[in-house]
């Protein structure tokens, strides 16, 4: 199930490339990213390198600022000769998946491609659950300094000091609830 968000698309790649072909892989890397700027809201290309170059799997993420574009950008040309030039480095299948706003915030079980994306509802409740601490505490701690600046001008500052601590917790908490948001398929939790 695909969630609709104001935010962004992120379009999520998992590739294995061939041991033999890692440096020119990652050579060519560049040159993908430059004919993916070509697209109109195109965001950006993240990559994830390979814990080990025994089965080096590498993690796209694709970011486009909507739905839409990500989908011009599935039918363009310029997807194909991408492709095609890929194929010279892939020796498995890629597994595609798109995510809107929370999920990719998500720490994922090692093999995610086997469980469906969680509910909206227990991202929202573990976001929820890991943002309320975490706005407590600025509160406490930087509230005080805060208090003589402008409005947006404090707001700004609280933000950006929530998102280094948000990208750095919200992995781990997920990860302590991994078995409630991704319950193995056929299981009771599934349900809830």
């Amino acid at each position: 199930m695909v969630q609709e968000s104001s935010s962004h698309v992120t379009h999520m790649l998992s590739i294995i490339v061939d041991p033999n072909k890692i440096a020119r892989y990652e050579a060519w890397l560049p040159e993908a990213e430059t004919i993916n700027r070509r697209h109109e809201g195109f965001l950006g290309m993240d990559v994830i390198k390979p814990r080990s170059h025994i089965e080096p799997e590498y993690i796209i993420l694709l970011r486009f600022a909507t739905a839409e574009d990500l989908e011009a950008w599935h039918r363009s040309e310029d997807i194909d000769e991408v492709r095609r030039q890929a194929s010279e480095f892939v020796i498995a299948k890629q597994v595609a998946e798109k995510s809107y706003g929370l999920t990719m915030m998500f720490e994922r079980p090692p093999t995610s491609h086997f469980y469906p994306k969680p509910a909206y509802y227990k991202q929202v409740l573990i976001a929820t659950l890991t943002v309320f601490p975490i706005v407590l505490v600025l509160n406490v701690t930087i509230a005080p300094f805060l208090q003589e600046l402008p409005g947006p001008l404090a707001t700004l500052i609280s933000v950006l000091a929530m998102a280094p601590i948000m990208t750095a917790i919200m992995p781990r908490v997920s990860k302590l609830f991994i078995g409630w948001l991704y319950p193995p398929p056929n299981s009771k939790a599934r349900a809830l």
